[in-house]
């Protein structure tokens, strides 16, 4: 289990830092700070540091047949299972040191949910630093450093986008709307020159001018489905992809 969180963080970190070198390469800066800076942090402020506490605690030993001489005090007489008898030759110095340890997974339940709330009834041997207090302290600043930077991970990019989208929308629209109007422009001079033909031919004017109010009513039609939103381009969608 525990290895398989530290390969688990190392793949991950591999595959960021592949990112980091397209976006590099690519001089896509934003994206580099917001995305790969943000999701090492994100990454390595929890599993990172679960690993640190993981090989910390491996190469740290413990003599359990250490039965010398009894240094117990009553923070660790609370650590004793079914409150054994000190003179008890199984409950070595060495059990003691042992189970003062902390286990991982409560450290980081603790820091989460707890949000560095341990319990101080019952004192532990920190894992990293000099006491527990210190301990959970590089841990609530790297879960602060976490929570600010999901938002910024998850929202800046999308956000970008949108607008970027939108001004690009408005961009075409105005072109499309010009283009509009010198080809109305366009047909008003056809209609002059039709209507002076048909009125030679013995064409009747109320059939042209029939013909130009269904040209302006499709006309309209189409700058209110300019006017319309692009669904393609709403938040939800930029942000899931």
């Amino acid at each position: 289990m525990k290895m398989a969180v530290i390969f688990g963080v190392l793949h991950m970190s591999f595959g960021i830092f592949c990112k980091g070198t397209n976006t590099i390469y690519f001089r896509k800066i934003g994206e580099f700070f917001t995305e790969v800076v943000g999701a090492l942090i994100i990454l390595w402020g929890l599993f990172g540091w679960m690993d640190a506490l993981i090989l910390t605690k491996f190469f740290r030993t413990y003599d359990i047949d250490n039965c010398g001489p009894k240094t117990y005090n009553a923070e660790q007489i609370k650590m004793l299972e079914n409150e054994q008898n000190l003179e008890d030759a199984s409950t070595c110095q060495g059990d003691i040191d042992n189970r003062k340890t902390p286990q991982i997974i409560n450290i980081m339940i603790t820091t989460i949910f707890g949000f560095g709330q341990y319990d101080k009834d019952t004192p532990m041997d920190p894992i990293i630093g000099d006491s527990e207090e210190q301990m959970y302290q590089i841990a609530l600043t790297l879960l602060v450093l976490v929570i600010i930077f999901v938002p910024i991970m998850l929202f800046t990019k999308p956000c970008a986008v949108l607008l970027r989208d939108k001004d690009a929308d408005e961009e075409d629209d105005m072109i499309e709307f010009t283009d509009m109007r010198n080809s109305v422009n366009d047909q008003d001079d056809e209609d002059q020159l039709e209507l002076e033909g048909g009125a030679m031919e013995g064409q009747s004017s109320q059939e042209l001018l029939a013909k130009r109010k269904s040209e302006l009513r499709d006309l309209e039609k189409q700058l209110k489905e300019m006017n319309q939103d692009d669904h393609g381009s709403t938040f939800g969608d930029v942000f899931v992809h």
